[in-house]
């Protein structure tokens, strides 16, 4: 999957996690999320960290899409790449739609395309941070939404 581009490793994970949640795939279109489980509307979202980059990087972030929950993965392959072990670290992170907007305000979320002063009302939207032991954005993270 290193090799595959975030289009197509993005879909890889998204169907892996669907299937392992038991969730029923929802049919794509830009105003909903990605599965059904439980009654609730699930977005999926991947990110992978490789030697050269050390910042989760969340993409296409919808805020006006209708959706209860955000599952975030994030692969860290770092020590992986650099050879030191051959260790994947795998974080899962479950945001309701109310944290997702409360951390894109707190990370500062910026328009994933175009420019910042775009006035569609149903832009699209990146956030980044850097995950690292000392950075309060991963502190939090960690303690407020890992799951097993």
């Amino acid at each position: 999957m290193l090799c595959l581009g975030s289009q197509a490793y993005g879909a890889r994970i998204e169907n892996r996690i669907i299937s392992e949640w038991g969730g029923a795939i929802k049919r794509k279109n830009y105003e909903t999320g990605d599965f059904l489980f439980n009654d609730k509307i699930y977005e999926v979202k991947s990110s992978i960290l490789r030697h050269d980059q050390s910042f989760v990087n969340l993409v296409q972030l919808r805020p006006y899409e209708k959706c209860d929950f955000f599952i975030i993965n994030v692969f860290d392959v770092r020590l992986l790449c650099d050879g030191e072990n051959e260790e994947v670290l795998y974080y899962k992170f479950l945001l309701s739609k109310e944290e997702m907007e409360e951390e894109m305000d707190l990370i500062k979320a910026g328009n994933a395309h175009g420019k910042n002063n775009d006035r569609n009302k149903n832009k699209e939207y990146r956030m980044s941070f850097d995950l690292n032991d000392e950075d309060p954005n991963t502190i939090r993270w960690v303690e407020k939404y890992q799951i097993a």
